[in-house]
């Protein structure tokens, strides 16, 4: 999912293989069209791909610090949060 903190910072969670780690898309190092591609097209349970450079974050868990985001298959239906489960 997608969280923004302020206008020109925005979090997403990426998980892949039961492993979770957080991009810190920061305005300042993203190298593409921020609107365009990151605050309109990525949705939760999109497919993406980032490039860009590891980093810590406040609380010193291991982040990525994005240049480029891709959006390589967009979700068509949205899946149930974890919270709810699935039946």
């Amino acid at each position: 999912g997608a969280r923004k903190a302020g206008k020109k910072l925005l979090f997403l969670d990426l998980k892949a293989d039961g492993a979770r780690v957080q991009a810190m898309c920061d305005q300042a190092h993203f190298q593409g069209d921020w609107d365009r591609d990151l605050v309109e097209r990525v949705k939760r349970g999109d497919v993406v791909g980032v490039r860009g450079t590891p980093a810590r974050n406040k609380r010193g868990e291991l982040c990525l610090v994005p240049a480029t985001v891709e959006l390589l298959a967009p979700c068509m239906r949205l899946l149930p949060k974890e919270h709810f489960g699935l039946k």
